[in-house]
């Protein structure tokens, strides 16, 4: 007779970091607000034992730049291991009007 083995599944989840998640992760505890919908399904995935989740979030927008200046993994009650791609400024290429796609391929490579 054949055993099935299941393993978790894995799911990666890359959510841009909105202010109620970013607030949160700020405070590196896990409390986010608004999006109801995107927090609802990340704490499913993580309390889930059938899934084997990782979370990435990168950060967009100027207005989080200085709270997610870099890029780093954080560990979070709740979560586990969270990877945040940071926002950075890249001014020359901000001249050439290039700066938002060195940035989104900085986050890809990342």
């Amino acid at each position: 007779m054949n055993k099935i083995i299941t393993k978790p599944l894995r799911v990666l989840v890359v959510s841009r970091l909105f202010t109620g998640l970013a607030d949160s992760l700020a405070e590196g505890t896990w409390q986010p607000s608004g999006v109801p919908a995107v927090y609802k399904l990340i704490n499913v995935l993580a309390q889930d034992p059938n899934f084997e989740t990782m979370f990435v979030f990168a950060c967009k927008d100027e207005r989080n730049a200085e709270r997610f200046s870099n890029y780093r993994t954080i560990t979070l009650s709740g979560l586990g291991a969270v990877r945040i791609l940071g926002w950075r400024r890249w001014r020359w290429f901000e001249r050439l009007g290039v700066d938002g796609k060195l940035r989104e391929f900085s986050h890809l490579i990342n």
